[in-house]
């Protein structure tokens, strides 16, 4: 069975971050699937990577509100509430096909984002 990253959004806001209102795979190929999905292992196998579970207008909303940036000049700006998240870290097993895998750990936190000059949010910083 193969799955699509379809339903989620992926372009100029956070494009190093997907965007999905709900995982569509089942959880414990949640990140393999993704990570292959969206080419996050070729040619090489990026290390970590946050998928953020939430619809695109609650992630934008994040900096609609400058006054809450935590570094104004640099337009970084935190949630004020917590989303649902997948960090998907690299584990690197060279005896067995596929040589990488990943571990999953869903949480459910804040975040930190840049924001561009239209308020849109460009990358994903960090869980805070």
């Amino acid at each position: 069975m193969s799955w699509s990253a379809a339903p989620a959004q992926r372009g100029p806001d956070l494009a190093n971050t997907l965007i999905s209102p709900r995982p569509d795979p089942p959880r414990a190929e949640y990140c393999n699937v993704m990570m292959r999905c969206l080419c996050l292992t070729h040619p090489g196998c990026r290390p970590s990577n946050t998928f953020i579970h939430a619809r695109t207008r609650q992630v934008r909303a994040i900096c609609s509100r400058p006054r809450i940036c935590v570094y104004p000049s640099l337009n970084q700006c935190d949630s004020l509430t917590a989303f649902c998240l997948t960090m998907c870290q690299l584990v690197f097993n060279p005896r067995r096909s596929p040589r990488y895998i990943y571990r999953e750990i869903p949480q459910t936190r804040r975040i930190r984002v840049a924001c561009n000059q239209q308020q849109r949010p460009v990358h994903f910083l960090r869980i805070l």
